[in-house]
């Protein structure tokens, strides 16, 4: 198992990147109807940005990212 620092999913990591990563991630984008998962403009984009662009709270969101890539369970 790798290991996990907890700040390292932050607002400015990349989406390509994460997913890229910690293919475990994709499944919080799908679980919240975020397209972001095989999209092209993934490579472009932070996790602060396509919360903004899909209306989903930046904190829940890196919260459950970060739960999911450590293995635990994902916030609400």
């Amino acid at each position: 198992m790798r290991p996990v620092d907890a700040s390292l999913i932050g607002p400015d990591t990349n989406v390509d990147a994460l997913l890229d990563r910690f293919p475990e991630a994709a499944a919080v984008f799908l679980r919240r109807r975020m397209h972001c998962v095989g999209c092209s403009m993934a490579r472009f984009e932070t996790v602060a940005e396509v919360c903004a662009i899909y209306q989903q709270p930046l904190q829940a969101m890196l919260a459950d990212l970060n739960a999911t890539v450590r293995g635990g369970s994902p916030a609400g």
